[in-house]
């Protein structure tokens, strides 16, 4: 069984158990998940799993849409690669790499429909795929001393939610850190600083929105956050050497590739169906 959900922001999930092995990432979003009596605020990027005898409880937060993909397996094999990876039933952790965990689940959706035996093969690779990828994730202790543990997670979430970050006082407040524990990290770490980070990230999620047409400057401005269309203009002006318009004006024209229309000095960075996969032994 797999699936995508988009939950109201009324949205409450309490099960005393679950009758099949579980995992679920979030896609966007906020939220909290309550695991044998204990709360942690959900994050794009965080994945937990449940199976029978796991209580536990998923809320939305208000105002926030949360939307998450999961899915339901049996088998020995499955138990196994769970325990390999360290997420066993009523464990949550940070992925490393949650746009592949999200592609694996949406590509098991995709062959769900099918009955074929090829489909079925399909899918169980799918899901060993995705077990093991449950052995990279990010520490989610927050008191670790160790600065890379800090700077991943950021990472981490910058990469998942960079379109609802809306500044480095917010990413720190999700990461319980002070916002010049953060900078000081990063710089510790080599990297640029965190908000030009951030920037990068919305200002290459906005050049492809331009691109694919359709989307009015204030609104592409909005949805990232800029609540000031003329300082998002300024930004991506600074950053990329034109302005939005001037790019919807060189998209109109036929320049439709990103490498065509961003190579002049901005940088870039670089409802379900329910099936449920069971790998043999």
């Amino acid at each position: 069984m797999a699936g995508r959900e988009v939950c109201s922001e009324d949205y409450v999930m309490r099960r005393a158990g679950y009758p099949t092995l579980a995992l679920e990432i979030v896609a966007e979003g906020s939220g909290t998940l309550r695991l044998h009596g204990k709360t942690m605020p959900l994050r794009p990027g965080m994945l937990f799993a449940y199976g029978p005898g796991i209580t536990h409880t998923i809320k939305a937060a208000g105002g926030s849409r949360l939307v998450k993909s999961f899915v339901d397996f049996t088998g020995e094999e499955g138990l196994r690669l769970m325990k390999a990876s360290g997420l066993l039933p009523g464990k949550m952790a940070m992925a490393r790499d949650p746009e592949s965990m999200l592609r694996l689940i949406d590509l098991m959706l995709l062959r769900s429909g099918s009955v074929t035996d090829g489909s079925r093969v399909l899918c169980a690779d799918y899901l060993r795929a995705l077990l093991r990828l449950c052995a990279e994730t990010v520490p989610l202790n927050r008191r670790s001393k160790n600065p890379s543990d800090c700077y991943r997670r950021a990472i981490v979430m910058i990469d998942a939610d960079y379109a609802g970050i809306r500044s480095v006082s917010d990413l720190a407040r999700r990461l319980d850190v002070t916002p010049e524990h953060l900078t000081r990290t990063f710089k510790s770490m080599g990297d640029e600083a965190p908000l030009k980070r951030i920037t990068l990230r919305k200002l290459q999620y906005a050049s492809d929105l331009l691109i694919a047409g359709g989307s009015k400057v204030k609104i592409v401005a909005a949805e990232l956050g800029y609540t000031n269309p003329f300082h998002f203009s300024a930004v991506f002006r600074r950053h990329f050497g034109y302005s939005p318009r001037a790019l919807q004006r060189r998209v109109r024209g036929g320049a439709r590739s990103v490498a065509n229309v961003n190579s002049n000095k901005g940088k870039s960075l670089k409802s379900s169906v329910r099936k449920r996969p069971t790998i043999k032994n």
